[in-house]
């Protein structure tokens, strides 16, 4: 009788503690991100006003932070001026295949500690056969932000609230940004900016 008691009390508290440390482990990983569709293609999509930032990659090609590097990854192919019909200038990344992983990855290769100073970081984009598209913030191949956002043929603009990260662990160290599709597909990509 002792010996079932003690045991039912044992997995019972053995339960609660992977519980209590799975709400933990979600609570600290939280990250803010807003997905905004953007309304069908008319004159005031095309005339929106910009919103003050600073900009990377620009539909308009206006560019305050340069980075060492927009490219292709999984031997991917890339247009950086890509003609859209809404936005003007757009990048189109298309999927690659390396060692048997055929996947779309668009990576922008930056200063490092770029992001510091900077409370939010907004793009625009859309995808052809992708339901989601990654996005991971990191440095020497290790992420601080792995996040998935849902997309669609239409574009959407994501804003990711980067206070949520962290000083210490994020906006000091991070040196690339990598928005990954898993598959074969296409990314249209614009408007990439950080705001204070």
């Amino acid at each position: 009788m002792k010996k079932t008691i003690s045991f039912s009390f044992l997995l019972l508290f053995i339960l609660s503690f992977v519980t209590a440390c799975s709400t933990t482990e979600k609570k600290s990983n939280q990250t803010n991100i807003t997905v905004e569709k953007i309304s069908s293609v008319d004159e005031t999509v095309k005339n929106e006003t910009k919103v003050e930032g600073d900009y990377i990659y620009s539909s308009t090609g206006d560019r305050t932070i340069e980075p060492k590097d927009i490219v292709a990854w999984n031997f991917g192919t890339l247009n950086k001026y890509f003609a859209d019909t809404t936005y003007g200038s757009v990048i189109k990344c298309n999927s690659g295949i390396e060692n048997n992983e055929n996947a779309g990855k668009l990576v922008f290769l930056m200063e490092q500690g770029f992001l510091e100073g900077y409370s939010t970081m907004k793009f625009k984009i859309k995808a052809d056969s992708y339901k989601s598209i990654g996005i991971f913030i990191e440095k020497d191949g290790g992420p601080y932000l792995n996040k998935f956002i849902k997309v669609s043929k239409e574009w959407q603009e994501i804003t990711v609230d980067l206070s949520t990260l962290g000083k210490e662990t994020l906006l000091n160290k991070c040196d690339k940004i990598l928005f990954v599709g898993d598959g074969p597909g296409v990314i249209y990509f614009t408007d990439f900016m950080l705001v204070k």
